[in-house]
């Protein structure tokens, strides 16, 4: 019987929560294969704040096999293992081999004029629910932790500055031919949160730079009229 390999555990760079998924399952678009749904995150890095570490990261190479603490070493890590998924799946799909095109769990942030932001996405994931080889669901819950490694109870929302404890598998997309990995999300720690709050133009209220006129319950002394 072959040894089963336990996967290796990494931990991501801080970066800002894009559309986070943490407390609770996505169930947008929930399938025969994933009725539970996902949890899910992007998280946005801007490479140019690691431009000093372009040689050496804390002493090490930033092609480091087992580091990924910030965006050029995580880069480096998951390019390593598209690059080995491809190979293997040109192996094992001979017929499509020339036409196989990697697939990179990150890609470049587009802001809503189709603008480059300058930031990078970087996508984890983990089904809410698992079926085991023999046949057992598993119902997954995302451990989350506070800076100083208490577990949090509030809700993650986007903007909240985050690292994210991951594993890496390789995956194969026949529909488009790409071969590449997806990342795991095994658990998360929150080190600045935002919380949910609504202003009023969210309640549909105008907002204005104007200065408030003068209410017309008020008379001249300032008072408030009885109703």
């Amino acid at each position: 019987m072959a040894k089963k390999t336990k996967r290796t555990i990494y931990t991501s760079p801080a970066g800002i929560a894009v559309f986070p998924w943490l407390n609770r399952p996505d169930t947008k678009f929930v399938s025969e294969a994933n009725p539970a749904g996902m949890y899910k995150t992007d998280l946005a890095f801007s490479p140019k704040e690691f431009e000093s570490e372009q040689v050496l990261l804390k002493g090490r190479p930033v092609t480091d096999p087992e580091d990924a603490s910030s965006w050029l070493s995580l880069k480096g890590l998951i390019d390593g293992a598209v690059a080995i998924s491809v190979e293997e799946a040109k192996k094992e799909h001979k017929k499509f081999a020339r036409s196989i095109v990697p697939y990179y769990p990150y890609l470049d942030e587009i802001n809503d004029e189709g603008e480059l932001t300058g930031r990078v996405l970087v996508r984890y994931k983990q089904n809410a629910q698992i079926k085991t080889k023999d046949g057992r669901l598993l119902n997954i819950i995302i451990p989350i932790f506070d800076a100083r490694g208490a577990p949090l109870k509030l809700d993650v929302y986007g903007g909240s500055l985050i690292k994210v404890a991951f594993s890496m598998r390789k995956t194969w997309m026949a529909k488009d031919k790409q071969a590449g990995v997806r990342l795991d999300m095994s658990a998360a720690q929150v080190l600045k949160l935002v919380e949910y709050s609504k202003d009023a133009a969210s309640f549909g209220f105008e907002v204005s730079d104007e200065p408030d006129e003068e209410a017309p319950w008020e008379d001249d002394d300032g008072d408030q009229e009885d109703f």
